[in-house]
């Protein structure tokens, strides 16, 4: 492996595989992800990223994500969609998102940060940006996937977020040119996505480099390929992935069980839910509980309050440690959940506020992993 450089398709396998257990969940489709990222390497040969302090401090950066439900798509949509004229115009949302906001603005970045980690939202970015021919940041806005803009560590720590611009795939575009608020912003663009049947295309967040460096969390895209490597070996070895990539990511084994219930529904752009797991192995006798917006945010060990929202929350197959979001996790699906630390701004009052359990309708205190873990 070579650091902060994919150049075969087992190096974007890992690499994605990586970012997909970071989205906590969410994060997107690994399949598109990993499709998108084929298609760069063969056109290009090789996919690099650079280090955030080589970003200059007056050159413009960018950030397009995606952004809507991860719910399985209704199959029966096809005559509404056809009645809508939602007929495929663009191939690539982002890429036509980055378009349509440089010409608005008058603005062209030269560097593309992601928002988040994911199976597509942090691969898709890559791919925009060596379309456009722009430089790819390593390191996203978040750490984990997250649900809302209101939590990106860019809206934690007051940066703007507008002009942004909206585009799905059948060519109808929306400029956001200003807002009241983040969470404005975010009610703006998933009622765009809801009334687009899925995910949009986005980008916004366009700063200088002064600001993205001390904004990002630096590292993670080769943090990923790191974490997909990883677990790749440790099933080529013998090794038990699970545990292996616990210790990774300086993290725990929270349980090891099978699914016995899934309850979801598509509502306001987000895929809301929950699943139960019965335990197997050490965990034998005991239940499982993990709720989700998008990502998974809140759990419960028999009943009781766990780990939780801004901690990383991850479920994994069992058998290989493949890590599977929540649109895919069915009944009788055999997981572990692995758990570890999360970016210590999350974890300031400030972070707490958009990303911790009472902003997700719980009235729990935010407790620490690690102190979960020291306690027992």
């Amino acid at each position: 492996m070579n650091k902060g450089k994919l150049t075969t398709r087992q190096d974007v396998e890992d690499f994605v595989r990586g970012c997909t257990l970071l989205g906590t969940g969410g994060g997107g489709s690994p399949e598109k992800g990993h499709k998108f990222l084929t298609g760069t390497l063969e056109r290009a040969g090789q996919i690099t990223w650079v280090d955030p302090s080589e970003v200059p401090d007056e050159a413009w950066t960018v950030c397009p994500f995606y952004m809507g439900s991860i719910a399985p798509k209704d199959s029966n949509l096809s005559e509404r969609l056809q009645e809508m004229g939602m007929q495929v115009r663009v191939q690539k949302e982002l890429v036509q998102a980055l378009r349509e906001l440089t010409a608005y603005s008058g603005i062209s970045p030269q560097f593309v940060i992601a928002a988040e980690m994911g199976g597509i939202n942090t691969p898709a970015p890559v791919d925009a940006a060596y379309e456009l021919g722009l430089t790819v940041v390593d390191g996203d806005f978040s750490g984990r996937a997250i649900p809302e803009i209101t939590q990106s560590l860019a809206a934690v720590q007051g940066l703007s977020v507008y002009p942004i611009v909206f585009c799905d795939y059948a060519g109808s575009v929306t400029i956001v040119k200003k807002a009241p608020s983040y969470k404005m912003v975010e009610r703006i663009g998933k009622l765009v996505s809801a009334a687009s049947f899925g995910l949009v295309g986005s980008a916004g967040f366009m700063m200088k480099g002064r600001d993205l460096k001390q904004t990002l969390q630096p590292g993670t895209l080769t943090g990923a390929l790191e974490i997909g490597l990883t677990i790749r070996r440790s099933r080529e070895i013998g090794d038990d992935p699970v545990a292996v990539t616990a210790r990774f990511l300086a993290g725990w084994v929270l349980f090891k069980g099978r699914v016995m219930e899934k309850h979801w529904e598509d509502r306001d752009g987000y895929m809301f839910g929950h699943y139960q797991v019965e335990g197997l192995d050490e965990f034998s006798g005991h239940i499982f509980k993990v709720w989700f917006k998008n990502e998974n945010h809140m759990t419960w060990l028999d009943g009781r309050p766990y780990v939780m929202s801004p901690d990383i929350i991850a479920s994994v197959k069992l058998t290989d440690g493949e890590p599977i979001t929540n649109t895919d996790i069915s009944v009788g699906e055999i997981l572990a959940i692995i758990g570890a630390p999360i970016h210590p701004v999350y974890r300031t009052e400030k972070g707490l506020a958009v990303m911790g359990p009472k902003h997700f309708g719980f009235s729990y205190d935010y407790v620490p992993i690690e102190e979960l873990f020291q306690t027992k």
